[in-house]
């Protein structure tokens, strides 16, 4: 079911909390990041090199896989449809418009610039994928990231940009389903009715809109394109304590 703007209907509320970012003064122990910046040996993002490299490679091919396993947990199986655990962490986002591909590309410019060192104190940070993709009006996205971060992972450095953001996400739970070929307006709400579908005998229940994840990288999928169609769901027998929502 889709809005007059094309967007899908089901919404939901979600809290939002931003990451600290404080500045490392004299005498206060420095952020688990600050470890991860060289000193004179930083790469400046001016360079001829450097420059050249982020003209010839697409910003999503930069974005690499997480190292061993993944963090996320498998809690249940309903078929072709997984619920996912996501563990608490710190994201780094930003908006834009256009069709999906074409706004994933001019967010990850962004996101990938923040990563180079385009934040307070010029530190080089890992993301990890998925990419995640939500919508938030006809032909407007979000874009995220997770960031690799040493310690509680919620510390990160204040990004430069003024249209780049950082998030704290606390646990959260996402029914998720494999789909094929690229996301589209129809290939969206086609996974979304299959996550509901496999919902509705078991013991979990919808509590927000799908979003797009993209684990693979862009390379990956230019021979063998996918996507994942994630919807966040909570325990069916909890779910009368959340408003909007329907008990079994």
């Amino acid at each position: 079911m889709t809005r007059g703007d094309g967007t899908l209907a089901r919404i939901h509320d979600r809290r939002e909390t931003f990451c600290s970012a404080a500045p490392v003064d004299v005498g206060v122990p420095p952020p688990p990041w600050a470890d991860r910046a060289t000193s004179a040996g930083n790469i400046r993002r001016g360079s001829v090199i450097g420059g050249l490299l982020r003209r010839l490679i697409p910003a999503e091919a930069r974005i690499r896989r997480p190292r061993g396993t993944s963090p996320e947990a498998i809690v249940a199986s309903l078929g072709a449809v997984e619920i996912h655990q996501v563990p608490t962490g710190c994201f780094v986002r930003t908006c834009a418009n256009g069709e999906p591909a074409q706004a994933r590309e001019t967010a990850l410019k962004r996101l990938t610039e923040y990563l180079d060192g385009n934040n307070i104190g010029a530190v080089r940070l890992d993301a990890e994928r998925p990419v995640v993709l939500e919508q938030r009006g006809q032909r407007r996205w979000r874009i995220s990231l997770r960031l690799s971060l040493p310690g509680d992972g919620l510390t990160a450095p204040t990004p430069c940009a003024s249209k780049v953001k950082l998030e704290a996400r606390e646990t959260e739970l996402f029914a998720v389903v494999r789909m094929a070929g690229h996301p589209d307006h129809d290939t969206i709400a086609w996974g979304d009715a299959i996550v509901l579908d496999a919902l509705t005998a078991s013991h979990w229940v919808a509590i927000g809109i799908p979003i797009i994840r993209l684990p693979a990288s862009g390379f990956t999928r230019w021979f063998k394109p996918d996507f994942e169609i994630a919807v966040p769901v909570a325990p069916r027998q909890v779910t009368a304590l959340i408003p909007g929502t329907c008990s079994a």
